[in-house]
């Protein structure tokens, strides 16, 4: 047990070519590795095939969070210079603290201070530093303010945008947010579809997500069918993932790490679904689902509003409220491989994931899929 606490014991070698810079065509086409703990039996497979691993009256449970186009590109407005135009500038969205302010991470050449500007979205719009933050888990961000231009640069109307109108903008302007092992982190057009899960919310609130439950990009449309056509059930929460999906773990003791806060919410009805299955099969669609169940699992008490969570979850700590779950194949050392191996253990999942490159399965957010079945 003292090793699975160790960030050291997480870690593992990976080929640089099996790390996937694009989803397949077909999305269901990836390859499936089914791990059923009953019997500690591997099966190789394809995505579309899942329907034959699960028993009918399981519930598979989405997060249907949506990702926000959450980069902006512009420059650095030099307020005392003229009015001119200073160096490229990227902001990229984390959250909003209150309607009109947010919480940004600003990508840009110089010391940046309070009351510093930016222009955005080819002059269109203006954000200005409020506040730099410095606690813990926010070292490096900073809040912000966005204001909508006149036609001379110079003028900003007297009130910030709204979260509804920021929201739009980003939409409107941005570039979806991929990782930075893909591609560097510059995303293109073919992105915006790719990397976006085929049931996400198109309601304007559940716009907040800035990485893709990425378990879920490899559902379509026709494996979601064959799996209400053999009686499985399904529902969704929201969990908007956030910055620490990016934060990696700094400690070697991985007790010491502290997890980013994430809002989520699960609706009555869908919260009542999930009671009606509690004491049967639940199947999580990936961490992020696994996350907010676990979040309620504690006599799965009533959600009526948004909620956050920073719960975190390694081996040791007990998965009370899922009988498996589908993921990916995570990076070594990060929070997302200790979340599975509190599933069926650290060295488990390690031996499969040796597997799964023996068997030169794809990595990462468009990479392959698995399935653990647990006893």
């Amino acid at each position: 047990m003292e090793n699975d606490w160790k960030l050291s014991s997480y870690d593992y070698d990976l080929p640089k070519e099996l790390i996937a810079e694009r989803p397949l065509a077909n999305r269901d086409d990836c390859k499936l590795l089914v791990y059923q703990e009953k019997n500690d039996q591997i099966i190789h497979s394809t995505f579309r095939e899942l329907h034959k691993f699960l028993s009918p009256n399981t519930l598979l449970v989405f997060n249907n969070s949506r990702v926000l186009k959450a980069r902006l590109l512009g420059n650095k407005f030099k307020k005392n210079d003229n009015h001119s135009l200073g160096g490229k500038c990227e902001l990229m969205w984390i959250k909003n603290v209150s309607p009109y302010r947010h919480i940004v991470l600003i990508k840009c050449r110089g010391v940046k201070k309070i009351a510093d500007q930016y222009l955005l979205a080819n002059g269109k719009y203006l954000a200005s530093i409020t506040k730099i933050l410095s606690s813990e888990d926010l070292q490096g961000f900073f809040e912000v303010e966005f204001f909508d231009l006149k036609e001379k640069v110079q003028e900003k109307v007297n009130s910030p945008l709204d979260s509804t109108q920021v929201t739009s903008i980003f939409e409107s302007y941005g570039l979806i947010p991929i990782p930075q092992y893909i591609r560097r982190g510059q995303s293109d057009s073919k992105d915006n579809q790719d990397y976006q899960t085929v049931y996400a919310s198109t309601d304007e609130k559940d716009i907040r997500s800035i990485a893709a439950p990425t378990a879920g990009l490899h559902f379509t449309n026709e494996v979601l069918t064959s799996l209400t056509n053999a009686g499985i059930e399904r529902t969704e929460v929201t969990l908007h993932v956030g910055a620490g999906t990016f934060s990696p773990v700094r400690t070697e003791n991985i007790l010491e790490h502290k997890m980013h806060s994430e809002v989520f919410y699960i609706s009555p009805e869908n919260y009542q679904k999930i009671l009606q299955y509690q004491n049967n099969n639940i199947i999580a669609v990936g961490t992020t689902s696994l996350r907010v169940l676990e979040s309620v699992s504690d006599g799965f008490k009533s959600i009526n509003a948004e909620s956050t969570t920073d719960i975190f979850l390694y081996p040791g700590k007990e998965i009370k409220s899922v009988t498996g779950m589908i993921t990916n194949f995570h990076l070594p050392k990060s929070t997302l491989i200790m979340l599975v191996s509190a599933l069926i253990g650290r060295e488990k999942i390690l031996s499969i994931y040796a597997e799964a490159i023996k068997n030169n399965y794809r990595f990462f957010s468009y990479g392959d899929a698995m399935l653990i079945l647990r006893g």
